[in-house]
């Protein structure tokens, strides 16, 4: 105790005389003696080492300061920015889906009021698809309060597409062409010969009942027949991609590939009677 209080004294003593010194040398009647002089540069020759020292630390510091928050400034931004380009790049594909929903409209309603086949035709949309991997179907948003019935064609621009097997007030089931169950009266366009075409698996159609003699082969177009009366005569149907046939047999193995989309079927029309 006795030796902290001594300590505390010294220094206290240390800074009076330091004081004292500095207002001595610093008197109108001192300051200009040369020992004044001297005793000023020693002083200054003393403190500039740590003057100098302390004024780099304070600039090195200042810099540290204004780059860190220069970092935070361009980081902020950067964030900003990101935002904003996730937000612009949104609306792009907000755009572009829209843009091809107008354009697959647009195109629709071309083929409606064209209306190759003149049929009195009613637009759906496809609002489901079955989840059953056994049944290819969809339901579409139109009903009976429509005026739709059962067995009635179901097309898109690009050929048919099925016919109605359910119908409620609201929505209606279809059963597509390729679905196993389906069956379908089909010709070669420009010849008339006559085909079964039955669905098949992965979206394919095999035609049954070719008769060996008949000149379909790979590549021809098939409609449509009308035999059957649900299906009018002359739509699209698909395009021929596979064919073989024996000595003995009186019938052609004949494959199909519908010209229907069906993963991307999204809009259908119904053919009114």
């Amino acid at each position: 105790m006795y030796r902290q209080t001594s300590t505390r004294r010294k220094i206290f003593a240390a800074i009076i005389l330091a004081l004292i010194f500095i207002v001595f040398i610093n008197l109108p009647v001192i300051r200009e003696s040369a020992p004044s002089k001297f005793s000023r540069r020693l002083v200054l020759s003393i403190i500039y080492p740590f003057q100098y020292s302390f004024s780099v630390l304070f600039s090195k510091v200042t810099r540290s300061i204004g780059t860190v928050a220069t970092l935070w400034r361009a980081s902020r931004e950067n964030e900003k920015l990101k935002e904003e380009i996730a937000l612009l790049k949104a609306r792009i594909n907000t755009l572009s889906e829209l843009a091809a929903e107008n354009d697959a409209l647009r195109r629709d309603l071309g083929f409606k009021k064209s209306n190759p086949y003149k049929f009195e035709l009613l637009a759906a949309a496809v609002i489901s698809r079955s989840p059953s991997n056994w049944f290819e179907t969809v339901f579409i948003n139109k009903g009976a309060n429509d005026g739709l019935a059962s067995d009635q064609a179901v097309i898109c621009k690009d050929g048919i597409v099925g016919r109605t097997t359910e119908v409620g007030k609201f929505s209606s089931k279809v059963m597509l062409i390729t679905d196993p169950e389906s069956s379908i009266g089909v010709m070669k366009k420009g010849s008339g010969d006559l085909g079964i075409a039955v669905g098949g698996a992965m979206h394919s159609l095999q035609v049954k009942y070719v008769a060996a003699a008949s000149s379909i082969d790979a590549g021809d177009e098939m409609l449509t027949s009308g035999v059957g009366g649900v299906f009018p005569k002359g739509i699209p149907v698909g395009i021929v991609t596979k064919i073989s046939v024996r000595d003995y047999d009186i019938f052609k193995y004949v494959e199909l590939k519908p010209l229907t989309d069906f993963a991307k079927l999204d809009r259908v029309f119904v053919v009114i009677k």
